[in-house]
This record gives C-alpha cells, sequence and structure tokens, in this order.
C-alpha cells in the first residue's frame, strides 16, 4: 500500500518528460533490485492528485519474499519524499494489483 502527496506529480502513470509516482516508484525498485521492474496501480491518479492506501503490485526477488519488513524499510529509505510505503503485504504470483 502506498500513499503520495500528487502536487508535483503529473499523475500515477507514467509519461515521457513528466514526474510520475510510477516513474519514481519503478527507478526505486530498479536502484534496490538492480534490474527492471514494473509496477502496477491499482487505480490512476491525474496531475496533483494525492493518494493514501493505493495498491501497488510489481514482483520483487525471492529474498524479499520472508522479509517484507525489511523490502518495505528499503523502499522507503529510497523513495522520494512525497512517496511512502505504508504496508508490503506479500501476495500471490499472479497477484494483479489492476485487476484486484
Amino acid at each position: 500500500m502506498v500513499q503520495y502527496d500528487g502536487a508535483q506529480f503529473a499523475g500515477w502513470q507514467r509519461q515521457p518528460n513528466a514526474r510520475t509516482v510510477q516513474a519514481e516508484f519503478e527507478a526505486t525498485l530498479v536502484r534496490l533490485m538492480g534490474r527492471p521492474a514494473a509496477a502496477t496501480g491499482a487505480g490512476r491518479t491525474d496531475a496533483g492528485v494525492h493518494a493514501l492506501g493505493q495498491g501497488v503490485g510489481f514482483t520483487a526477488e525471492d529474498r524479499w519474499a520472508t522479509d517484507p519488513d525489511g523490502l518495505h524499510r528499503a523502499l522507503n529509505a529510497l523513495l522520494p519524499r512525497d512517496v511512502w510505503v505504508e504496508r508490503v503485504y506479500p501476495m500471490r504470483p499472479r497477484f494483479d494489483a489492476r485487476r484486484s
């Protein structure tokens, strides 16, 4: 579950030449895992819109499956100040945040 202050974002969805929450989250996943990783949001927000408790799905390395609290701390340490992971919930491999 992710929350963010949308004041400085062009919305959730990745866009060329714009700062978006999805792009920031995926860049953080690359820094954390050392490989590209796609983040799927449960919904999309428009420019300037905030979110509290938005679901985000992504595939993490196996080592994080047994340490969701460690993943939570690592993400928050790397994300910009206006994006915050509220909680990490391990899900089944086929989980899709957008369709759940």
